[in-house]
């Protein structure tokens, strides 16, 4: 990604750091409750997408 001059996080593609955390809790909830969510090998906790979610962001919140 950095030798095409890709943006890898959810950040340096310009999402609003205040619009993202407004609507973290809302998005892991519909992950969570999402049809394919349950046909991973494991069930993950909202916690845990949450997680995935803000590593996507690449910053700290």
């Amino acid at each position: 990604m950095q030798e095409l001059n890709i943006p890898s996080t959810l950040a340096e593609c310009g999402v609003d750091k205040e619009s993202f955390k407004k609507e973290l809790d809302e998005m892991a909830d519909i992950a969570f409750n999402d049809q394919c969510t349950g046909t991973n090998p494991r069930m993950p906790l909202v916690s845990e997408i949450k997680e995935i979610y803000l590593e996507a962001f690449g910053e700290k919140i």
